[in-house]
């Protein structure tokens, strides 16, 4: 098998077709509402949902990763904790995104069964249990994996920003650079967490998110 650096450049390269540039985690909605206009209402945004993510879907991820508990039971979990219908619907749709680019990636058996499992409802199929076990079967590193998870959170919401027009790429690029010990520090803290501790964080990003199926236009899934 490949080294895992390798693998995480891999999987941090925009060009792995895992639906996250699909997605904007609220953001569409919020600058449709008027709560995020530009460079430093964006930057708060993306604090409280990097905040949000890490307390909220990643100990599910943790959970599997580390084999606490098994990827079934925890996906049931995951399904009951994201009761926002376009939370839900989002983590699934990245979940069988994910499944598919990694089993052709990778070509890992189990891989393969898992993307056959939710394909027949058998698992729901969400995507922190999901990135839990395949990193997990590719060998790679708690720590490192949940500081990639939130970094492609990051990358994605802020790719979906300079497509809305809330901030240009150059500006974009900036806050990655800023966000950098941010992330790492919500990394180092999550993998301690356990599925006892998910909670969310921020109820105004999460009622506002659960607006964007009635968005008048909408350019992503959520």
């Amino acid at each position: 098998m490949i080294g895992a650096e390798w693998t995480f450049w891999q999987l941090a390269d925009s060009a792995f077709p895992a639906g996250g540039f699909a997605h904007s985690a609220g953001l569409e909605s919020a600058f449709q509402q008027g709560l995020v206009s530009d460079s430093q209402s964006l930057g708060r945004f993306l604090e409280s949902l990097l905040q949000d993510s890490s307390r909220g879907v990643v100990p599910f991820l943790v959970s599997v990763h580390s084999g606490d508990h098994a990827l079934a039971r925890v996906d049931e979990w995951c399904d009951a904790f994201l009761s926002n219908h376009v939370a839900n619907r989002a983590s699934r749709v990245q979940g069988r995104s994910f499944l598919a680019a990694a089993e052709a990636a990778f070509e890992i058996a189990e891989i393969a069964d898992l993307r056959e499992r939710v394909a027949v409802g058998e698992l729901s199929g969400h995507h922190a249990p999901l990135v839990g076990r395949v990193t997990s079967l590719l060998s790679l590193p708690l720590r490192r994996t949940v500081a990639w998870f939130l970094y492609t959170q990051l990358r994605d919401v802020i790719s979906a920003a300079v497509r809305l027009n809330v901030i240009g790429p150059l500006a974009g690029q900036s806050l990655i650079s800023r966000f950098g010990t941010f992330v790492q520090h919500e990394a180092d803290a999550a993998v301690q967490r356990s599925v006892d501790d998910v909670a969310i964080t921020s109820p105004l990003l999460e009622l506002v998110a659960t607006r964007h199926d009635q968005l008048y236009t909408r350019l992503f899934q959520s």
